[in-house]
């Protein structure tokens, strides 16, 4: 009987293993700019923390008589519950060696010595769950985090990874963000994030089996090759624009085509349009076509760049 199982049977609750179950990181707030900024848009998370939470093995006996074994375990009713804290601070005058997290119950009572600008009991910071499902193979799901999220699987196993942007960096209680980002000028704003979590093992599901997952993308004035990957999960999706640029419609393309060079690649043919309500500068929620892999920004605006926020809707 693995140490997992002997947890489960005697009906212990928050079974997690991994490098913690809490994190803080800085991450500078910016959507625009060139150079290291500017590369800070979240149109391609980046792992920050590989192994936030991960499930022991189950036991292949779990719940079998005595001397019957299977080749793998029942798959179980897995709960992950993810919630997070933010402070936004300001470089400005002294460096900023304040405490900003005594823990995550004093999270909302930031120490002396920073200018708040800011403070959420939500984060920006995002996570992938990683499950196995009947037929053993993996499955991947990114999903925010916002202001807390509680979903279930039915898996063999949980693996849960923390995401944020290319500038995400780890950090400890009373660190010095000047430190970490030499480079960011006076008045620039630093988000200070904490990021908790847990996964419990239920009998039945504890959690919603619905998502979302939030992308922020750039185009360039002029640009005509930009686009995101449909995450494989998603069913709905709505798209924001800000107040900038001339209002254009979106395209759904299948797939890309595989040439020889670099990226990006071709696209494939469209298989139709997602128009915004002009007032509005969004789209509707609306129905992702089931054999589009790509949302193309494909239409330019060659005096603006301009900067959407895409929403899809995911199910687990």
């Amino acid at each position: 009987m693995s140490y997992q199982s002997q947890k489960i049977r005697a009906g212990a609750h928050c079974n997690w293993r991994g490098d913690a179950e809490s994190r803080q990181f800085f991450y500078p707030l910016t959507l625009t700019g060139t150079g290291a900024l500017g590369s800070n848009i979240v149109n391609n998370p980046q792992v920050i923390s590989p192994n936030f939470l991960e499930t022991e093995p189950l036991d292949k006996n779990l719940g079998k008589p005595e001397g019957e074994a299977d080749v793998r375990p029942d798959p179980r009713w897995w709960t992950i519950a993810l919630w997070g804290y933010e402070v936004t601070r300001l470089f400005a005058g002294d460096p900023i060696t304040a405490k900003p997290f005594g823990s995550p119950l004093g999270s909302a009572v930031p120490g002396s010595g920073a200018q708040l600008q800011r403070g959420s009991r939500s984060t920006h910071l995002q996570a992938r769950i990683i499950y196995s499902n009947n037929a053993g193979y993996l499955r991947t799901v990114d999903v925010d985090i916002g202001s807390g999220i509680r979903v279930s699987v039915v898996s063999y196993f949980v693996r849960v990874q923390l995401l944020g942007t290319l500038l995400t960096k780890e950090t400890v209680e009373g660190a010095n963000p000047r430190a970490v980002f030499n480079n960011l000028p006076d008045d620039f704003p630093v988000v200070d994030a904490l990021v908790c979590g847990s996964i419990t093992d239920t009998w039945s599901s504890q959690g919603e089996k619905l998502s979302t997952f939030t992308q922020t993308v750039r185009v360039p004035a002029g640009n005509t090759d930009q686009r995101v990957c449909i995450p494989a999960s998603a069913r709905k999706v709505q798209v924001y624009q800000t107040s900038v640029g001339t209002v254009l419609p979106l395209s759904w393309r299948l797939s890309e085509a595989a040439t020889a060079g670099a990226p990006p690649f071709p696209l494939g043919p469209s298989l139709g349009q997602l128009d915004f309500i002009p007032a509005l500068r969004r789209t509707q929620r609306v129905d992702i076509p089931g054999l589009a892999t790509h949302l193309a920004f494909d239409t330019a605006d060659p005096d603006n760049e301009r900067i959407f926020t895409t929403i899809w809707e995911q199910e687990l």
